[in-house]
């Protein structure tokens, strides 16, 4: 079950504990970079990933290096689209 805190967070609403701020983000499908990626991390969970500025108890620079995007092959019902209506 996902943790009503850790939707929050995704959604913007909340504030998360960790932010890795500007990766360079490597898509495993295409192989693309996408420069300026700040990922959000709550509750030892990844939380989202966005682009620009994200406020964070505990920001880290992550400027030069690169990270994955992660890939969701089997997402819980909860995050499937039209779940939440």
């Amino acid at each position: 079950m996902i943790r009503p805190s850790l939707l929050a967070v995704a959604r913007g609403d909340e504030t998360p504990d960790l932010i890795l701020a500007n990766a360079r983000l490597v898509n495993i499908f295409n192989g693309e970079v996408e420069p300026g990626s700040d990922i959000a991390i709550h509750a030892d969970r990844l939380a989202g990933i966005r682009h620009g500025h994200r406020s964070g108890a505990h920001p880290i620079d992550m400027s030069g290096s690169v990270a994955a995007r992660p890939a969701v092959a089997n997402p819980p019902q909860s995050a499937r689209p039209g779940s939440l209506t």
